[in-house]
C-alpha cells in the first residue's frame, strides 16, 4: 500500500503498541499522533479483582481491543493469578486476537466480521443460554453488546479495566498542527475520538483535511457531530482504514 509523502494526523491513544503509527509510516506516510482520548486504570480494581477470583466459574471470557487485553494481562500478573484451561477466550478484531496469542491465551473464537455485530452471531452459534461470560472493558463503553449477549440468555459480567477521558492537554498542540494547514489526512478510530475532538478544541475547525474514518459505528456519531468522513473504512479494522485511503489517493491521483 502506498500512501507516500503523505502526512497523517492520527487521534487515537493505546497502552501498547501504536499500530496506526507503524502501519502508517510503512505504507510511506508521515504520521504524527496527537491523541484525543487519554486512557488510564480504573479508580478501583476491586470490581475486576472479585470477579478475577472465581475465573473458573466463567465459561468465556470477551476481549474487544488490546488495551482491555494488557490490561487484563498486566492484572492478573499483579495477583499472581493464571487463567483457567477451561475459559474460552472470544475476541473482536486481529490485533485483538494477536495481543491474546502473545499473552500466551488460546483464541477459542474469532468472528469473520470485526465488530461487535459480528461477535454476537459467532457466539449465537455457540449456544449462550445459561453461558456465564466475564468482559473486561472500558468503563463507560458502547452497551449493544451487553444487551445483545444477555437477551441469548448468557450471564454478562462487566469487569472495567481501564477508562478514558479527553485529553485536554493536547488542545495546544491539536490547535497548532491543525492551523499549519500542512496534514492530508485525519483519522478518527472510535466515536469517542471523535467526540472529543469536538469538545477539547471547543468547536470544529473551519478548515479540516481529509478525514478517515474506522467504520460505520464511528461515522455515524461522526455525522451527529458535524464531522463528514471522506472515507468509511471496511472492514472495521486498521487494515481496513489504510486500505480505504489508499484506494481514495488512488482514484484522486493524476
Amino acid at each position: 500500500m502506498d500512501l507516500q509523502g503523505l502526512r497523517i494526523l492520527t487521534t487515537r491513544d493505546s497502552m501498547g503498541p501504536d499500530h496506526l503509527q507503524r502501519m502508517l509510516r510503512d505504507a510511506g506516510a508521515t504520521a504524527l499522533a496527537v491523541p484525543t482520548i487519554e486512557l488510564l486504570p480504573p479508580d478501583s480494581w476491586e470490581p475486576f479483582d472479585q470477579e478475577v477470583a472465581q475465573l473458573e466459574s466463567f465459561d468465556w471470557l470477551l476481549f474487544t481491543s488490546v488495551n482491555a487485553v494488557l490490561q487484563t494481562a498486566l492484572r492478573l500478573q499483579t495477583l499472581g493469578l493464571q487463567l483457567p484451561k477451561s475459559l474460552k477466550i472470544a475476541v473482536v478484531g486481529k490485533k485483538t486476537a494477536a495481543q491474546v496469542k502473545q499473552q500466551g491465551w488460546p483464541v477459542d473464537l474469532v468472528p469473520q466480521t470485526f465488530q461487535a455485530e459480528g461477535l454476537i452471531e459467532a457466539l449465537q452459534a455457540q449456544g449462550l443460554s445459561g453461558a456465564r461470560i466475564l468482559f473486561p472493558r472500558a468503563l463507560v463503553a458502547r452497551e449493544w453488546l451487553v444487551k445483545q449477549l444477555c437477551e441469548l440468555g448468557a450471564a454478562v459480567t462487566l469487569a472495567p479495566v481501564y477508562q478514558n477521558q479527553p485529553a485536554w492537554g493536547s488542545k495546544q498542540r491539536l490547535e497548532d498542527v491543525l492551523a499549519s494547514g500542512t496534514f492530508d489526512w485525519i483519522t478518527f478510530t472510535s466515536a469517542s475520538t471523535a467526540e472529543n475532538f469536538k469538545l477539547i478544541l471547543g468547536g470544529l475547525p473551519l478548515q479540516l483535511p481529509k478525514i478517515a474514518s474506522i467504520g460505520q459505528i464511528t461515522t455515524e456519531a461522526m455525522l451527529v457531530l458535524g464531522l463528514t468522513p471522506t472515507v468509511t473504512a471496511d472492514p472495521q479494522t486498521l487494515d481496513g482504514l489504510l486500505e480505504a485511503m489508499v484506494a481514495y489517493e488512488s482514484r484522486h491521483s493524476n
